[in-house]
C-alpha cells in the first residue's frame, strides 16, 4: 500500500471542524475528504490530519496522509480529488511519503495565523477569513504581550475544558505580530497546542490591549486558572498555515 500525503487548503465556515463526527449529518473536512477518496478509489480509508482545526477555522496548509491500494499515481490524486471536493476545500499537492510518516505524530511543530480587521466597517470579501474588531486596539501593548509568551509554559488556563490531555506544557517556538493596512496579523509556532489554545490566547490579548485588565498574558498563564478575561476569539480569524516535519521525510523542501 502507498502512503499518500495531501496538502489541503480550506475555508472552515461551513464545517464543524476537521475531525469526522459520529453523526453523518455533521459536515467536517475529514468527512468530505474521505467521501471524495471513496468515490475516486472505491476504498473506505481513514485519513490522518496534522491539526484538528475547530469549527469555522481555516487552513492554508493542512497535511493529511492515508494508505491506498489504488494504481493512481500519488501526484495525480490532487487533480482527481479537486474534481470531487466542494469548492471550499482544495488539494494543493499530493505525493508519496514513507510508510512510517504520520501527519499528526510525525509533526515537530505547527504554525497558526490570526487576522484581525481593525476598522469601523466590516469587510464582505474577508468575512470568513478575519475577525472584525471595530474597537481601538493598542498595538504596542499587543506586541509586547504577544512576544512575551515565547518559551515553555503550562497553558492549563488556555485550554478548552473538554480534554483528556494530562501534560499541559507547550513550547512556543516563535510569535510574530504585524500591522498591514487595516489588519493586525498574529502568528504563533509551537511544538504542540492545546484544544482552543490559540483562540483563547488571542481573546485574552484583546482584553489586555483594550486595558480591560491589568494582568499580563504571562500572569494569566502562571495563574493556571480560568478568568473572566480569558475568552475565545471567533474562529474565522484563525488559520493553520504550516506544519513542520523532520528532514528525513523530505517534506521540508515543499
Amino acid at each position: 500500500m502507498n502512503n499518500i500525503c495531501l496538502i489541503l487548503e480550506y475555508e472552515g465556515k461551513n464545517y464543524n471542524g476537521f475531525q469526522k463526527q459520529k453523526s453523518l449529518n455533521i459536515k467536517t473536512i475529514q468527512g468530505e475528504l474521505e467521501n471524495a477518496i471513496f468515490k475516486l478509489t472505491n476504498e473506505k480509508i481513514k485519513t490522518i490530519g496534522a491539526g484538528r482545526t475547530d469549527a469555522g477555522v481555516n487552513a492554508e496548509k493542512q497535511f493529511v496522509n492515508f494508505f491506498s491500494n489504488s494504481n493512481i499515481p500519488p501526484e495525480k490524486f490532487s487533480l482527481a480529488l479537486n474534481n470531487l471536493l466542494p469548492k471550499d476545500i482544495s488539494v494543493k499537492r499530493s505525493f508519496l511519503v514513507p510508510n512510517n510518516f504520520h501527519a499528526r505524530y510525525s509533526a515537530i511543530s505547527r504554525k497558526y495565523k490570526y487576522r484581525i480587521l481593525v476598522d469601523k466597517n466590516r469587510s464582505s470579501l474577508r468575512r470568513n477569513l478575519v475577525f472584525h474588531c471595530p474597537f481601538y486596539l493598542n498595538f504596542e501593548i499587543m506586541k509586547n504581550e504577544w512576544l512575551s509568551i515565547v518559551g515553555k509554559h503550562d497553558f492549563t488556563a488556555f485550554c478548552k475544558s473538554e480534554t483528556n490531555r494530562k501534560n499541559m506544557e507547550c513550547n512556543i517556538i516563535e510569535t510574530t505580530i504585524d500591522k498591514k493596512d487595516d489588519e493586525i496579523i498574529l502568528t504563533i509556532k509551537a511544538d504542540t497546542f492545546l484544544r482552543g489554545m490559540v483562540r483563547l490566547l488571542v481573546g485574552t490579548l484583546l482584553s489586555i490591549s483594550q486595558e480591560k485588565t491589568n494582568k499580563t498574558l504571562i500572569e494569566f498563564i502562571k495563574n493556571k486558572e480560568k478568568n473572566k478575561f480569558i475568552f475565545s476569539a471567533p474562529p474565522e480569524g484563525l488559520s493553520l498555515v504550516d506544519v513542520e516535519y523532520p528532514k528525513e521525510f523530505g517534506i521540508f523542501i515543499l
